[in-house]
């Protein structure tokens, strides 16, 4: 009669390994994440920047005495601003990108985590049962010899 051990999952290591993995995962859309918020912020504060530029422009090309070089001044000016806004929405778009990718990995992370954690509580509801099944045995068996025993002892009359 085979005797059931205790409860050892042979790819626990692996399940550990996956679980680190994760929680790397985990942390890197964290990292994204908060790179994005970043760019975004940085990217509102160059379309204020360009908003102030052009309203500055406006305001020197409406005076009754215009400066040709102000007004050149500040074309340029807005130029470099809107340059910046455009670099800081090609950051965004970046960002974003690795927000997406992050969270691909941490996905991909968190179902091969769950995977192995549901066969593990499969093999750990396969031992139980064996184990249930073995005791069954056991207990049948010590009720057979109980049995035997006491048809094997005579019976006393007085």
């Amino acid at each position: 009669m085979a005797r059931v051990g205790r409860f050892r999952f042979s790819l626990e290591r692996l399940l550990s390994v996956r679980r680190i993995e994760l929680t790397a995962a985990r942390a890197a859309l964290a990292q994204a994440i908060a790179s994005l918020v970043a760019a975004e912020s940085d990217a509102r504060n160059r379309e204020s920047d360009e908003r102030r530029e052009t309203a500055e422009l406006a305001r020197a090309r409406a005076r009754a005495a215009i400066d040709v070089a102000e007004c050149l001044r500040g074309e340029r000016s807005l130029e470099r601003a809107r340059a910046a806004v455009a670099a800081a929405q090609r950051v965004v778009a970046l960002r974003e990108d690795a927000v997406r990718a992050a969270r691909d990995g941490a996905a991909a992370a968190l179902r091969a985590t769950r995977a192995l954690e549901r066969l593990r509580e499969r093999r750990r509801d396969d031992h139980a049962q064996a184990r249930r099944r073995e005791e069954s045995k056991t207990m049948d068996e010590v009720a057979s010899m109980r049995s035997q025993h006491s048809a094997s002892i005579p019976e006393e009359h007085p």
